[in-house]
């Protein structure tokens, strides 16, 4: 043993090219290794098997991106996040393991968070605490700093409602003669209109403002990384209110796929971020809003869409002549504060278009509603008078006009029909 040469190994140091192609190797091994954990064994493993792997790997997938990323917080957007899972996962990327694994990584991030100072104040300590007001820029349809989509039917006038509004806080008025306005330099995008169209309107509205700024069909797409970072870029410090006409111009995604949806959501975040207030011109689904019992079931695509901004406003409108329209106009929802009942506004003009505030309008539609389902349920029973129907109604607090109304309007839509009887009384009959 003693004679035994004793073999020396010298051990060079790694040279950065050597160090470069193993880092690159064992990136490619990790990403294979984590590859392997959705592809199918066929016949070698049982279904809760292979559903325990892929709980695993979406596991490892989300542990990975936080350590690459660095997510201490969140800080990227999904959008970017789900790009790198493509990039992971390839053919493998379905939305499905995309929406998990983004899933996985926020409760991650939470989880790692320091926990919360649990020290409750009493009420009287909390009632004497001075809390800011909750600030608007339009009060109180627009929250300052929020997201708020303006929906209604397509060709309705919801463009002429946008430049009121952006007239409005541009010029420190108060909208309609009624609703209180923060002064802010507003920027309108444009992605439907033509140039010559919105020139037209202002000059019919007489809005000549410099704190008023457009761009029209610049090709703007808010599922762009790329260009958001660089639109929020642009806006910061020059606009405190961004306008988008409409919603469905400005991105390419599918608007009823709710990951989609939140990639969206989370561009119009980026704004917020940095003290821009947004508003989005939208679309109704196709059922009136007035029919509908459910807000959720009001907005075109994906239920993430309301759930993810902060006001609501819906609207009705309906072209009275060539130069009228009138709209009902409702604040569906409003995350914080309380929102302002329904009213109607008239838009008429032909020289010069100017808007008339009318008044509330959630008696009107309210009672009238109340009084068709009262309506259906009597004559559910049997055929009435009009007249036994109309003291009924009465007994349930509802006018007599709001009654002739509800009324006649089921008579129009032939939901009941008049029978006439012997003597000048009225049956009112369900037609079912």
């Amino acid at each position: 043993m003693e004679n035994e040469k004793k073999q020396v190994f010298e051990v060079y140091p790694e040279t950065p090219q050597q160090k470069k192609e193993r880092l690159e190797l064992e990136y490619l091994e990790k990403l294979s290794n984590l590859k392997k954990k959705f592809i199918i064994k066929e016949g070698k493993e049982t279904l809760k098997q292979r559903e325990e792997r892929t709980e695993e790997g979406l596991d490892e997938v989300a542990d990975y991106l936080i350590k690459k990323l660095n997510l201490k917080e969140r800080t990227i957007s999904n959008q970017k996040i789900g790009a790198e899972i493509e990039i992971i996962l390839e053919e493998k990327s379905t939305s499905r393991n995309i929406r998990e694994i983004i899933g996985k990584i926020g409760r991650k991030i939470y989880n790692t968070q320091q926990s919360v100072t649990l020290q409750p104040l009493t009420a009287e300590e909390f009632v004497k605490k001075d809390i800011p007001e909750e600030k608007y820029l339009l009060k109180p349809l627009i929250p300052r700093n929020g997201i708020t989509i303006l929906a209604g039917q397509p060709g309705i006038g919801k463009s002429w409602l946008l430049l009121a509004i952006s007239k409005a806080i541009t010029y420190n008025n108060k909208l309609f003669g009624e609703l209180e306005t923060t002064k802010a330099k507003v920027l309108l995008i444009d992605e439907e209109s033509t140039e010559w169209e919105i020139q037209r309107r202002l000059k019919l509205m007489k809005v000549n403002n410099s704190d008023f700024g457009l761009m029209v069909q610049k090709g703007i797409k808010l599922d762009n990384e790329n260009q958001v970072k660089e639109l929020v870029n642009f806006v910061k410090g020059k606009y405190n209110l961004i306008i988008f006409d409409s919603l469905r111009a400005v991105h390419n995604s599918d608007e009823n796929n709710s990951q989609e949806t939140q990639i969206l959501i989370d561009s119009f975040r980026e704004f917020t971020r940095e003290g821009i207030t947004v508003l989005i011109c939208h679309h109704h689904r196709k059922e009136s809003f007035l029919n509908s019992k459910d807000p959720n079931q009001v907005l075109r695509g994906s239920s993430a869409l309301l759930a993810g901004i902060d006001s609501l406003i819906s609207v009705e409108g309906q072209e009275k002549n060539r130069k009228t329209i009138e709209f009902n106009i409702i604040h569906a929802k409003l995350r914080t504060g309380r929102k302002i009942a329904p009213f109607k506004v008239i838009l008429e003009g032909e020289d010069e278009i100017h808007f008339i505030y009318k008044g509330q309008i959630e008696d009107e539609i309210s009672q009238r509603e109340k009084a068709k389902r009262i309506i259906k349920e009597i004559l559910a029973e049997g055929d009435k008078y009009r007249k036994e129907i109309i003291n009924l109604l009465f007994r349930e607090n509802i006018s007599l006009p709001t009654s002739n109304r509800a009324i006649k309007e089921m008579k129009e839509s032939e939901e009941i029909i008049s029978v006439a009887s012997e003597g000048r009384k009225v049956y009112l009959h369900l037609n079912q």
